[in-house]
């Protein structure tokens, strides 16, 4: 397992070459690169994410299947 220090390097490094590649572009604001980055640091959303991204890959891939068709 990686320490937090490592962590943070990591973090650092990833903002920075994200930076670097994509705020040139006209449709990109820094700001906008910067705040779509932050998005994906939290490990709790990004597994609400995963999840909500594959049950909608699911019921696109599966549309007959009643048992992903139940709400919540």
């Amino acid at each position: 397992p990686r320490t937090d220090e490592e962590r943070k390097e990591t973090r650092e490094r990833a903002h920075d070459l994200i930076n670097a590649r994509y705020s040139n572009y006209l449709v990109l604001k820094k700001t906008d690169v910067e705040s779509v980055f932050n998005l994906f640091q939290n490990k709790e959303e990004n597994r609400t994410l995963i999840c909500m991204l594959l049950a909608f890959l699911l019921r696109e891939f599966l549309p007959t299947d009643p048992s992903l068709h139940i709400s919540a």
